[in-house]
């Protein structure tokens, strides 16, 4: 009788220590994941942003060397889109 109460006791200290291992593990993952979202910012790859950058040297020269190979325009499929995109060949 008593070895069965003695299972039966060291079976609940261990199923209680395993549920604090699980809440302990949880809050560790979760601390890591909120890390990684503020740190590395994953979401800023699918956000919408506007980039204002100068022409490049050879463009505002009108270098001899430099000639533009392809030119177009973008086209607004999902979004609302404008600019214009050069390549061009230095």
């Amino acid at each position: 009788m008593e070895d069965a109460m003695d299972q039966e006791g060291a079976l609940a200290t261990l199923r209680k220590s395993r549920k604090k291992l699980f809440i302990v593990l949880g809050l560790g993952a979760a601390a890591v994941g909120a890390f990684v979202l503020y740190w590395f910012q994953p979401q800023a790859l699918f956000l919408n942003k506007q980039v204002e950058e100068a022409a490049p040297p050879a463009m505002e020269t009108e270098s001899r060397d430099a000639s533009t190979s392809m030119n177009g325009r973008f086209r607004s499929l999902a979004h609302t889109t404008t600019g214009k995109e050069l390549i061009i060949h230095g």
